[in-house]
């Protein structure tokens, strides 16, 4: 009996936004950072201010120490259109829903690293002779 091809590609993309893990990834890593990476920070922030690793004075361990000061970003996958993603973000930061500073922090990086990392192709692309880069790449 002959099989019937199925157009999996498109199907794929309909299962995985409908997908229950999708959202159960979020939770496991709430969980994670919870249960396990809050509390060990913690410890480990008291352990070095009181050896004195960290040179801090005790008085003031209750402020980095208190919910809310460590943040802390788990890993994020892209959705299956990564250009909608961006364009995304892009509207979220013109719009004021999300700053530039949590839009880099979402795909994982530092948003002091990457402005110094423009700067240094700016400044390299003028040592060269070539021009400063258009603002958007379209």
């Amino acid at each position: 009996m002959p099989r019937r091809l199925i157009d999996v590609g498109r199907l794929s993309v309909i299962f995985y936004r409908s997908s229950p893990r999708h959202g159960r990834n979020k939770a496991v890593q709430r969980w994670y950072i919870d249960s396990l990476i809050a509390p060990v920070f913690s410890g480990w922030l008291e352990t070095n201010i009181l050896n004195g690793t960290i040179n801090l004075p005790s008085a003031k361990m209750s402020k980095f120490n208190s919910p809310g000061v460590a943040h802390w970003m788990p890993r994020r996958w892209a959705w299956v259109d990564p250009l909608k993603d961006q364009q995304a973000s892009v509207l979220a930061v013109e719009n004021q829903f999300k700053s530039k500073r949590h839009v880099v922090a979402e795909m994982g990086s530092d948003y002091e690293s990457v402005l110094r990392e423009i700067k240094q192709d700016e400044e390299l692309a003028a040592d060269v002779g070539l021009d400063k880069p258009d603002e958007s790449i379209s």
